[in-house]
This record gives C-alpha cells, sequence and structure tokens, in this order.
C-alpha cells in the first residue's frame, strides 16, 4: 500500500489472486483455458459479449477461439465458464473493431451472434450455435441497426471500400461502392445512430480518405472528401442542446496526427465546431467517450484519449476542461458509482501501454483504478507491454464501446473487460467489472 497524490494505492500480484471475486470492482471473473492438445485454439481476449439471451436472468457468455482458419464461436456457462456449444469451423478472424455483436434480428425472441472473418459474415443462432445464414462476399466490419426497418434489424457490413446491407435472413438489400481502393480504403471505423429521429437509423463511416454519412436505405447524405488520414472515433449525440443530433469525428487523424475534432450536423455535414486537440497537448487522438459527465456544465463533455495514455476532457464549446496522465488507449462510458450521472472508463490495451483499467467522474475525480500487471502470457505484442483490457459490446455490436449498460438492474454499469496478450493466449481472463 502506498500514497500517490494523496489517493491510497493496493497492489497485488495478480498472478498470486486466488479468488478473484474478493477483488473489489471485479464482480465476475472467467479464467479462459485453452483446449489441451489443441495449439493455437485458445480465447481471443477482445472478441467476446455477455449478454442474457433466454431471458433468464442468467447472463450468457459469447467467445471467438483463436483468430485462425477453423477458428469457432462458443457459449460458455456464466457460472464456470463451460462449453455451452461450439459453432461450425468459421474462417480466420477479419479484425477485432466489430467484437462480437449479439442481437435478435428479425425480433422474434431468438439472439443471433455475429462474426466477421476474413472468409465472409457470419449469423450463428445464439441458441443453439447452429448457422442461420452466411455471406462470403461480406469480408469487413459489422454493424447492426435499424436500417430497413423500425422492428427488424439489419446489418452492415464494409469490405474496404464498399458498404454492403444485409437484412436479417442474411439477403442483400444494398450495395454502396465508394471507389477507394489499396491504402485508400484502410478504415477503422462504422457507426450507426437514428439521428433524425425517424426511426430508422443513419450509418456513418470513414476511410483513409473518407467521411461518409447514409441514409438506412443506402442513400448519400453528404461527403468529406478533405481528408487525408482515417479517424480512430465516430460518435454521435446532440452535443450542444439544440436539439439537433451532431457528429463527431477526428479529421486528419490516426497516422497524421493533425486533428482537429469535427463537430457537425450529423444530417448534413455542416462544420458547427472543432477541438484543437494537438494545441492542448494531445498528439494522437485513439478514443472518444461522449457524454453528460458534469451536470454543472451545459451540454455534453468529450472525452478523448491518447494511443500511449492520456485522458482530455473539453466542454460541449472545445475549451479544454480538465486533463489526467492515465495509462489509457480505449474510452467507455456508464454510471461506475450509482449516483445517476455516467463516468468515463479508461482501457489500457496491451497493444499500446500496460494493462490498467480506470474510471473518471466528470470532476476529473479517479473513482477506481486496477492494473493487470504482472502478465502470466509470454506472448505480447512487443517486449515491453504485457497485458490489456478492452471495453465493448455490452448493448451489442459497436455502438457498445460508447456506453455500458446495467445488467442486473442495480444502478451500476458493467463494463466487459478482457486481459491476456493481445490477440490471443489461453491464459487470458474476461472479466466482468461493476463499482464495488
Amino acid at each position: 500500500m502506498e500514497k500517490i497524490n494523496g489517493e491510497t494505492f493496493v497492489r497485488v500480484n495478480m498472478l498470486k489472486i486466488k479468488d478473484w471475486s474478493e477483488v473489489p470492482g471485479v464482480k465476475k471473473a472467467w479464467i479462459m483455458q485453452g483446449f489441451e492438445g489443441e495449439k493455437g485454439m485458445a480465447f481471443h481476449p477482445v472478441i467476446s459479449e455477455v449478454k442474457d439471451v433466454d431471458r433468464d436472468g442468467k447472463l450468457d457468455i459469447f467467445r471467438c477461439r483463436s483468430e485462425h482458419a477453423g477458428a469457432k464461436i462458443e457459449r460458455l456457462c456464466y457460472d464456470n465458464g463451460s462449453v455451452v456449444w461450439e459453432s461450425e469451423p468459421l474462417a480466420a478472424l477479419h479484425g477485432d473493431e466489430s467484437r462480437l455483436p449479439v442481437f435478435d434480428l428479425d425480433a422474434d425472441g431468438v439472439y443471433s451472434v455475429l462474426h466477421a472473418t476474413k472468409g465472409g459474415t457470419w449469423c450463428i443462432n445464439a441458441k443453439t450455435g447452429k448457422t442461420e445464414w452466411s455471406v462470403k462476399e461480406a469480408v469487413g466490419d459489422i454493424i447492426v441497426g435499424h436500417f430497413l426497418d423500425k422492428k427488424k434489424q439489419a446489418v452492415v457490413v464494409r469490405s474496404a471500400g464498399a458498404l454492403r446491407c444485409y437484412d436479417d435472413r442474411g439477403t442483400l438489400v444494398w450495395k454502396h461502392d465508394t471507389g477507394l481502393s489499396g491504402g485508400d480504403a484502410y478504415a477503422h471505423e462504422l457507426y450507426r445512430h437514428d439521428a433524425d429521429r425517424d426511426g430508422l437509423d443513419e450509418i456513418f463511416a470513414n476511410w483513409q480518405k473518407l467521411t461518409l454519412a447514409l441514409k438506412g436505405d443506402g442513400t448519400v447524405l453528404w461527403e468529406d472528401k478533405t481528408q487525408r488520414h482515417h479517424s480512430d472515433y465516430l460518435v454521435c449525440a446532440d452535443v450542444d442542446g439544440d436539439g439537433k443530433t451532431e457528429l463527431i469525428y477526428d479529421h486528419e487523424g490516426c497516422s497524421a496526427e493533425k486533428g482537429p475534432t469535427y463537430i457537425v450536423d450529423a444530417m448534413t455535414g455542416k462544420i458547427k465546431g472543432k477541438i484543437d486537440y494537438r494545441k492542448d497537448g494531445l498528439r494522437h487522438a485513439q478514443n472518444m467517450a461522449l457524454g453528460d459527465f458534469d451536470r454543472d456544465r451545459p451540454g455534453l463533455e468529450i472525452a478523448i484519449c491518447g494511443k500511449l495514455g492520456g485522458l482530455f476532457v473539453w466542454d460541449a464549446n472545445g475549451k479544454l476542461v480538465w486533463k489526467r496522465a492515465v495509462p489509457t488507449s480505449l474510452l467507455s462510458k456508464g454510471d461506475w458509482d450509482g449516483d445517476g450521472v455516467e463516468d468515463i472508463s479508461c482501457h489500457a490495451l496491451g497493444a499500446n501501454v500496460d494493462g490498467m483499467f480506470s474510471v473518471w467522474n466528470g470532476k476529473g475525480k479517479r473513482l477506481y483504478a486496477i492494473s493487470f500487471l504482472p502478465s502470466p502470457s509470454k506472448r505480447t505484442w512487443s517486449n515491453k507491454h504485457n497485458g490489456g483490457s478492452w471495453s465493448h459490446a455490452t448493448p451489442g455490436g459497436h455502438e457498445g464501446i460508447r456506453r455500458q449498460i446495467d445488467l442486473d438492474g442495480n444502478g451500476h454499469a458493467d463494463f466487459i473487460v478482457g486481459m491476456g496478450a493481445w490477440h490471443w493466449g489461453s491464459d487470458a481472463i474476461l472479466f466482468l467489472m461493476e463499482g464495488p
């Protein structure tokens, strides 16, 4: 135990923890073991989801076993992590941007698990593990939303410079080709939001040289072709409280590291404000959480973190409110302490910084922190970084990284955090975190 800047810190060797339930902030921990005799068939720490798909009051766990050819999706038991079902062998993992969306696509009460691979997109029955449909040409990031129908949901997949929309049965409804190819088609962000509040979701996508907004039927709303590098975040909300939805994205982001962050009208693309994060001391803007973190300030607060650490918070007008030197590379939000106000959660990834999970309120006060070191894994991104954590799709799909939800109705948000070697490791641990 030691004091740092007036705060008390307790340092614990995670290799010596026998019962994770005794650690404050850890609601549940599943130690993910690989199959004996099956080299490489271990769980991917990022591709996972926790959701009650049977509506029996008990959460169900879905994870991707391996990122290589023959990878499988598995449903695991909440109590002990035992396998409930295993999917057919799938193609190698496409990437981890989509994580593992779990949705009731056709509103019939039966959930489906969606998985992005290099061999296409798979839709798997969450109850049985059987493949419902697959589309081989849909290789890329996934979002799920009410694009075509206010009751049923559809799936949009970005494959390089093209967007494809499939209905709940996997039938292609429309395709939009941007014409981008090669390095210009490199991208991270794909997002959906009902920006005009008509009950149908709009689609927002970002590539190396393009930010694009479409209606759910594929109609283009606007394009920003002035970029030269992709954004690492896209988020929609009514930032300034004027009743209209804004889209926030990094202009000239990632490798360019120039910015600024754009705040634009979501339906027209008209610029309403900018944040010069470079001027305020942030170099590589890696991720963002947007919310009313400080009820004493008008509008919403914009929290952005650096790729190698650092948390910065601006007000609705783009004025820097506070910043903290903290390990992080991804952000999420949720009410950690049960006071009715959302807090900012920081997730440090082993790919970029040492594994750590911390929570901050809108005033800049740290509410919680836990370090996932030392790491039991020897397989790391580099020789310097171990561990890793990632908060992802509790609500389902990409939007889950923006806000976690209260799974058990006790007033505290639940956060899903995976720890282990970046990409895969038989020693990975999946945590369900909640304010103690």
